[in-house]
């Protein structure tokens, strides 16, 4: 049986909106989020464990992030997850989101230009890792920017791109 270690945001963790983008990354045992997903999708495998981890804090603490590396070890050591056959140069899991400051996005046309945009952005990522290996690719434009919904006096939400490969 297949054993995987999940990484997610604290959106996708089930923690909550960018409120708690600065949540500090922690081990959960078993799925938590779209990792219950990717569990129906690859039924010979197990889900160990989920690490969650807020965007901002692992933008702005990439070193203290080197936490994942010590849980993966930890994980290891414990004989919870095995890296046996794994090639040298294999990617143990993947995900990138792109994010763009909101206000580019409105001053060039809005929701239309971010979908043109983030459509670009999908075609590099298939180019990084196969169009085959992309197991989802989601743009959200679900969090409402407020301040520069203010300044401009209508909505303006925050887009931005999660691949998972």
């Amino acid at each position: 049986m297949k054993k995987i270690l999940f990484y997610t945001n604290q959106f996708f963790g089930q923690i909550g909106g960018e409120e708690f983008a600065y949540t500090e990354p922690f081990v959960e045992e078993g799925a938590k989020g779209p990792a219950v997903g990717l569990k129906a999708a690859i039924p010979e495998a197990e889900i160990v464990a989920s690490i969650v981890c807020g965007d901002n804090y692992f933008a702005e603490n990439i070193d203290a992030c080197k936490d994942f590396i010590r849980a993966l070890d930890q994980l290891i050591a414990d004989g919870t997850v095995s890296l046996r056959g794994l090639k040298q140069d294999a990617r143990i899991f993947d995900e990138m989101v792109f994010d763009v400051n909101t206000a580019y996005f409105e001053e060039h046309g809005g929701y239309d230009y971010a979908c043109a945009f983030y459509e670009e952005v999908f075609r590099f990522a298939e180019k990084e890792y196969g169009t085959g290996n992309i197991l989802s690719a989601v743009m959200h434009a679900d969090e409402l920017n407020t301040a520069l919904t203010d300044q401009l006096g209508h909505p303006v939400y925050h887009y931005h791109l999660h691949v998972v490969a």
